[in-house]
């Protein structure tokens, strides 16, 4: 996986958005650095939310809390918008990944990482008066959309 991923850094020549763990952001560091030189624009999520800049990340760095589904540490690569490389590590380094050019993944994994640092964002910019300024209707369909997912305590984690 981490190999594929070099090879879509060092191939990207525009942009690249990612959504990355420490451990990975280390192993890929070079290549990114190597992007970063050539003029690319790099946005990261960092999924670990690493309380202080840890000098691992590189580009626009956001750190926030991202739950995993399975205890699975998350990689997301996504270069100029073309291709996606989309896997998990389990906590015995065992990985599944999927690489694929198709379209709706492309922008579906993409509008993930973007809407997901821009959620996190505003919710940091509302702070403490977040419960104030959120409607009943909105709180709502926060529920709705992941009955026990969703929560004050998954607002306060994303903040």
């Amino acid at each position: 996986m981490l190999d594929s991923a070099r090879w879509l850094i060092d191939g990207s020549e525009n942009d690249i958005t990612l959504a990355i763990w420490p451990l990975e952001a280390g192993a890929l560091g070079a290549n990114l650095e190597r992007a970063s030189q050539r003029g690319v624009n790099i946005t990261t999520l960092c999924l670990a939310n690493c309380p202080q800049k840890c000098e691992l990340c590189r580009g626009r760095v956001y750190r926030h809390t991202v739950e995993s589904i399975q205890d699975e540490r998350w990689l997301m690569v996504i270069p100029d918008g073309q291709e996606i490389l989309a896997g998990g590590i389990n906590p015995d380094g065992e990985t599944q990944a999927v690489r694929t050019h198709q379209t709706l993944l492309v922008v579906l994994a993409t509008l993930y990482i973007h809407q997901y640092i821009a959620l996190a964002t505003l919710l940091h910019d509302l702070g403490s008066r977040r419960g104030d300024l959120l409607g009943q209707q909105t709180i709502n369909v926060l529920a709705t959309l992941a009955p026990g997912v969703i929560s004050a305590e998954w607002l306060d984690r994303l903040q």
